[in-house]
């Protein structure tokens, strides 16, 4: 970079030089005068405020205090440098092809969009990601769609996206569920529709054998819960092996635990759902909104009656 050249360079494209090479991690003041070998303040999350000059900034270099702690971290190992990726970057890259060495041996990571590429952990742990990403070298809509279909086939309807970049989430239609969004590096990785997915994985989808094989003796738990929504009120019957806020975490209702039974032995737990729900049958309702389970729901006019079939149905089972 020439004398005449690198004081050409306004504040605008050192910034975004500077996001290239570092990603979204420093925050930049601009001076007045901005010369690129002049020193300017720039802000680290982590560590306040340092002066640097923008040439060497956009030439790879650190915060001080951030290059300090790299030189002096002990290598991470693999499993930790994934988690701490995963609490930066989110679900966006997939790291099976991580073969952790050191901090500043590069790594092949794989983007959603554009493949694999190499980069040093330090690197990618401060914020740095996929270059041709930061270089905004984006799919067009109609190469978004091609691949979105030979991941997923004609199970969606993509009349409604609209590609503009990798980090804006699109609107994809299930034709079960509806219209939901989603962001285009987890929709080619094979993710789609989550309440699809819930309902793939749910008891009522499994034979009994790879349920019990599920569980790995884990406690299972046949549960009544009344919901209740802004228009409406009505019961849901189900087996699980979370704990019941977890297992209705994000769901569209609030619920009241009625009765929980709770067991070892997760094959009586499947059959004794098989046999509730079959014997309360005359009360199954179809709520408005769909999610995980919504075909096990039900409307009872005295949910006492309903405590009473699946106490006695649990009794009959166990003997």
């Amino acid at each position: 970079m020439n004398k005449v050249f690198r004081h050409r360079i306004g504040f605008t494209d050192f910034v975004k030089r500077s996001k290239l090479v570092h990603g979204d991690f420093y925050g930049y003041m601009e001076p007045e005068g901005f010369r690129m070998d002049k020193n300017i303040e720039i802000i680290c999350p982590l560590h306040g405020s340092f002066m640097q000059r923008p040439q060497h900034h956009v030439r790879g270099v650190k915060c001080p205090s951030c290059a300090r702690e790299i030189t002096n971290r002990k290598p991470l190992g693999a499993a930790t440098f994934i988690a701490r990726s995963k609490s930066v970057h989110g679900d966006l890259y997939d790291y099976n092809r991580v073969v952790y060495v050191r901090n500043d041996v590069n790594v092949e990571i794989v983007c959603p969009i554009h493949g694999v590429f190499l980069q040093t952990p330090d690197s990618h742990l401060v914020g740095r990601g996929c270059n041709f990403c930061s270089k905004n070298q984006r799919l067009s809509t109609e190469q978004f769609l091609e691949r979105a279909k030979k991941v997923h086939g004609d199970k969606y309807d993509y009349s409604r996206v609209d590609y503009c970049s990798y980090n804006v989430k699109l609107t994809i239609v299930c034709p079960t569920h509806g219209a939901w969004e989603q962001l285009p590096g987890n929709h080619l990785r094979g993710k789609g529709c989550s309440f699809c997915a819930k309902q793939n994985v749910s008891p009522k989808n499994i034979r009994k054998s790879a349920w019990v094989s599920r569980q790995k003796g884990r406690r299972s738990t046949l549960y009544l819960i009344a919901c209740k929504t802004r228009d409406t009120t009505f019961q849901k019957i189900g087996i699980t092996h979370n704990s019941l806020k977890m297992r209705f975490r994000g769901a569209p209702f609030l619920f009241t635990k009625i009765l929980a039974i709770t067991s070892h032995d997760a094959g009586l737990i499947y059959d004794l759902e098989k046999l509730v729900a079959r014997q309360l049958r005359p009360f199954r309702y179809m709520p408005g909104d769909r999610f995980g389970g919504y075909t096990e729901c039900y409307n009872f006019p005295n949910t006492e009656s309903a405590v009473d079939v699946i106490k006695k149905t649990w009794r009959t089972i166990k003997q």
